[in-house]
């Protein structure tokens, strides 16, 4: 099962979306895909994905962020945030395709997580 959801830009900004989200849920884990900056003002885009999790059948959840531009303090906080959830569910949060500026970023807010295509 595939969920998607957009942040657009507000005002005279690019119309494109600030962050895009993707949740595809598989029998052995959970992959949410993000695309662009997870920032303050576009939070509410994997927030809305973060609580479909609630309902998958798996413990694994793999974070996609090969098409993540920029990550700030709440960004890094809502995936701290994750990483909580999924842990007290017993699971497992894997990373994947953090390139070093992003990975020391979100090592910065605390995040303990598996890296994978680095």
């Amino acid at each position: 099962m595939v969920y998607a959801c957009e942040q657009e830009r507000s005002g005279l900004e690019e119309q494109a979306p600030i962050l895009t989200v993707e949740l595809t849920v598989e029998p052995a884990a959970a992959v949410v895909r993000l695309q662009g900056a997870l920032k303050g003002s576009s939070i509410a885009a994997l927030d809305a994905q973060v609580d479909q999790l609630g309902s998958a059948p798996c413990d694994e959840v793999v974070l996609d962020v090969v098409e993540l531009t920029e990550v700030d303090e709440l960004g890094a906080g809502l995936l701290g945030g994750l990483q909580h959830y999924v842990w007290a569910r017993g699971g497992r949060v894997t990373v994947f395709g953090a390139r070093p500026p992003l990975a020391a970023a979100l090592v910065a807010a605390g995040l303990v997580f598996d890296c994978e295509g680095l």
